[in-house]
């Protein structure tokens, strides 16, 4: 099931790579903040219906701060990546990342089939179902991020939009000149000359 879901991420990351140009850091950091909102708006959401402010609070600032941490780790690890792969090399540093990318993958779905097999328990009692499936689905956003990262890197390049517009620019460039239209007047004038 590892190997489909890094397989299934490696897709991923080349369609992102090619529609939007970004590379798997970007990608995973989308991620990552996608799950942080997720967190944090359960959170609002927990604060919000039991009256209990503070908690909540701390536990968003907590989130949004380890996302934070995450991003920059991503963002380090891809530049040692990028750096050794210019270089033909392979680096021990990201490699063990990777591996404890892999750790963390898995402990984000264990966590998310938890907190949904566990929620789903305690909402047929209390009669809300939206929390624990909005946290499972906060924890597969993460785990998807940690998959992402494993991946191989690809460099930047441009967006499927700019490839584009380059293409029809060198197409219209390529066109013959537009030809005017002869008018009536002008064609008729050499018909009666006598």
């Amino acid at each position: 099931m590892d190997d489909a879901l890094l397989n299934s991420a490696t897709k991923a990351v080349m369609a992102w790579n090619w529609t939007t140009g970004g590379t798997k850091a970007s990608l995973a950091n989308s991620l990552i903040w996608a799950g942080d909102a997720v967190l944090v708006a359960v959170l609002g959401y927990f604060s919000y219906k039991y009256d209990i402010p503070v908690p909540p609070v701390i536990g968003a600032v907590v989130c949004s701060a380890g996302c934070f941490i995450a991003v920059k780790r991503n963002n380090k690890y891809e530049k040692l990546e990028a750096d050794a792969a210019s270089k033909g090399a392979i680096d021990y540093e990201v490699e063990n990342f990777k591996d404890r990318c892999k750790f963390n993958s898995q402990g984000f779905l264990g966590a998310g089939v938890v907190t949904g097999g566990m929620g789903l328990t305690l909402a047929y009692h209390l009669g809300d179902v939206s929390m624990p499936c909005a946290c499972s689905f906060s924890d597969a956003l993460l785990a998807g991020s940690q998959y992402v990262m494993r991946t191989e890197y690809m460099p930047p390049k441009k967006n499927a939009f700019a490839r584009g517009w380059e293409k029809v620019k060198e197409f219209a460039r390529d066109l013959p000149p537009v030809l005017q239209p002869v008018t009536a007047s002008v064609a008729l004038r050499g018909a009666f000359r006598g």
